[in-house]
């Protein structure tokens, strides 16, 4: 996304990504099929990914989650019956300025959040602090799928950046303890 301004992007709504993380996607309702189409042809591979927020339908609203996170497309496989088999990596953070339908899927106006805008505090090495403890914690217990999951983790989400970004290091500890989808 860009670093300024206003940019419209088709959303897939589905569980949230965060920047850092990698998924596949096996997208066969035909809407969501449409939207990769269109996002390979018109969208430079991005579109975006958010929630379902529930609690948003009890004033009335269509239910998106107001922030999101643009995806770029890493690897495409058309199928033979049209369903396709979508490799994704979460980039970059979004907030939802407008939305409206496009052929059945949603399409938004979104804004980038600069996450290394928040000023540095003591409060990023309290979250190194604790994301250490956290790491032990679930390697002590067992609770890794197969043995060296965590590392791996890691690997795909890259270096833990430093204290002094702040938003970068929050994000990538919540991609790294976030169980969809890279323990799930």
């Amino acid at each position: 996304l860009e670093s300024e301004g206003q940019k419209t992007i088709p959303l897939f709504i589905l569980d949230p990504i965060l920047p850092g993380q990698k998924t596949v996607l096996h997208v066969f309702e035909i809407r969501y099929r449409l939207l990769v189409q269109r996002a390979l042809a018109d969208y430079g591979q991005w579109f975006g990914m958010v929630g379902f927020d529930r609690s948003a339908m009890a004033d009335g609203s269509d239910g998106i989650a107001g922030f999101g996170t643009a995806v770029e497309i890493t690897s495409c496989l058309e199928l033979p019956d049209g369903r396709f088999r979508v490799e994704v990596e979460g980039k970059s953070p979004f907030e939802v300025v407008d939305r409206h339908r496009r052929d059945g899927y949603w399409e938004a106006s979104v804004k980038k959040v600069d996450l290394d805008a928040v000023p540095a505090t003591e409060l990023a090495e309290h979250v190194v602090e604790i994301f250490i403890k956290w790491e032990s914690y679930i390697r002590s217990n067992r609770w890794e799928r197969h043995p060296e999951h965590m590392d791996q983790v890691k690997a795909v989400l890259g270096p833990r950046p430093s204290t002094d970004r702040p938003g970068s290091l929050a994000m990538w500890v919540a991609a790294a303890i976030n169980p969809l989808p890279p323990l799930g």
